[in-house]
């Protein structure tokens, strides 16, 4: 989510990522994504991550907070929400 804000109409937005500012791993939201849209498919890792690449992310969330944003969807309603999102918009030929 990104929550675009303006403290007063002269300044430039604020643009900020929103989140819950728990740790999250890839396998955690594959896992997440896999189970929402029903699929039995084996997520496997090469165990080799790229140079620089985070093992989990973490949103800062305290200046989204100074602004009254506190999460109210968990990551695992979120992500199933977007799965049947992500299926009601799938055309009919991709079935």
């Amino acid at each position: 989510m990104t929550l675009l804000a303006r403290r007063d109409r002269a300044a430039s937005p604020l643009i900020l990522n929103g989140g819950a500012g728990q740790p999250v791993s890839v396998r955690q939201i594959a896992d997440l994504l896999r189970d929402a849209l029903g699929s039995r498919a084996e997520i496997r890792f090469s165990g080799q991550g790229r140079p620089g690449d985070p093992r989990s992310l973490v949103a800062d969330v305290s200046a989204a907070g100074d602004l009254g944003f506190q999460p109210r969807t968990s990551l695992s309603e979120g992500v199933a929400r977007y799965a049947r999102w992500l299926m009601s918009e799938r055309a009919p030929s991709n079935l």
